[in-house]
């Protein structure tokens, strides 16, 4: 295993009541994202525990982007932050 990588099962996480701020931090994340993904991607939507209003959850913001094609999206992020 890589230094500093854990395994799945070795991760601790800890479940919080929600909170209001979890929504604002998806989009300062998502705004944050956007231009590297520019014109290749549909969608950038907030998923998981914290995008459901009410749920408790892991205090971490998952996100999904919906791209338009796979591997001309792979190659263009890739290119995008290598050039950062």
């Amino acid at each position: 295993m890589n230094a500093g990588v854990s395994s799945r099962n070795e991760r601790k996480y800890t479940i919080v009541p929600y909170q209001n701020k979890w929504k604002k931090e998806f989009e300062k994340i998502k705004n944050k994202i956007s231009p590297i993904f520019d014109s290749i991607a549909d969608e950038i939507l907030h998923v998981g525990s914290t995008a459901v209003t009410g749920m408790s959850g892991k205090s971490c913001i998952d996100l999904l982007v919906i791209v338009k094609n796979i591997k001309d999206s792979a190659r263009k992020v890739l290119d995008q932050l290598k050039a950062e």
